[in-house]
């Protein structure tokens, strides 16, 4: 009796556990598509170290765009050249030009920027998240989100025959004259 009823409080906390773990995903996912999707929110992947330990490499970043009030100590993102987005902590503002630094360098950034060279306003990051969004848009990343679960499915249902097999055939080891 006290069997039994260990392993139905086991398979209701396991059970607990799992709708847990599930419910996190699906909320976290709707939350990164409303993210990705959405014209307020940017996401990007920090490459450099300038700015540990408060975000570290490999992060993904989570910014929102076109910030109204910003000032000294805020961390902001702004674009250098055309292709390469910096995200640094404001260190001055004197007379409409802001100065920026990485929270791991020693020195101010040497360039100087305006309120309206501002693209955003750093939120928060979530650790390595960053290396697998930069694994997955690559060719080899694709492949390997496409094969893995489709061989792990194609094992599971291999699996799943295989029993019903073995099932059918111990049910007619013990009644013979069915067959």
């Amino acid at each position: 009796m006290g069997n039994t009823r260990r392993r139905s409080i086991t398979r209701i906390v396991a059970y607990t556990i799992g709708l847990t773990v599930i419910t996190a995903a699906i909320v976290f996912g709707a939350f990164l598509a409303y993210c990705l999707y959405s014209p307020d929110f940017d996401v990007a992947i920090v490459r450099g170290p300038s700015m540990e330990p408060t975000i570290k490499v490999g992060s993904l970043a989570f910014v929102r765009n076109n910030p109204e009030n910003i000032g000294i100590d805020d961390i902001i993102a702004f674009d250098i050249g055309k292709e390469s987005q910096v995200i640094h902590r404001i260190s001055s503002i004197s007379d409409g030009v802001i100065k920026t630094k990485g929270d791991n360098l020693e020195q101010e950034d040497y360039w100087q920027i305006n309120r309206g060279d501002i693209t955003a306003e750093y939120l928060f990051s979530i650790p390595y998240l960053g290396y697998i969004s930069s694994f997955i848009g690559t060719r080899l990343g694709i492949i390997t989100c496409i094969l893995v679960p489709g061989f792990l499915i194609s094992v599971y249902i291999i699996y799943l025959i295989i029993k019903e097999i073995r099932s059918k055939k111990e049910w007619k080891l013990y009644n013979p004259k069915m067959y």
